[in-house]
């Protein structure tokens, strides 16, 4: 978590164009994706957490449901309503998983 503050924090301090050189980089629509996994994940296992006081079960719940909409969202943009990619999943899949993990090596 503290490299995770320390990358966000070294990017503020980036002059302007350095910044959107990486954004550039990493493709704006990636970072979107991934940080949607994140958020859907950390507000799944808050809810969950808040209901039945099981830190693991609401780490593993708020996974499943950031993976699960990430699947959904590329479901349905393949029926012909987006453009679906393999790529938009994992990264949604990655940022769901991202905070579980920190979490779970941090208990």
């Amino acid at each position: 978590m503290k490299i995770v503050i320390l990358l966000l924090g070294l990017m503020l301090c980036m002059p302007k164009s350095s910044f959107n050189q990486t954004l550039r980089t990493y493709e704006k629509d990636k970072l979107i994706h991934f940080s949607t996994g994140v958020m859907v994940s950390v507000i799944c296992s808050e809810i969950y957490y808040k209901q039945k006081k099981n830190k693991k079960e609401a780490i593993v719940f708020g996974m499943g449901m950031g993976i699960l909409a990430g699947l959904t969202k590329e479901l349905y943009d393949s029926t012909g309503r987006g453009n679906s990619n393999m790529k938009d999943f994992l990264w949604t899949a990655t940022g769901s998983t991202l905070p579980g993990l920190s979490l779970i090596f941090h208990l």
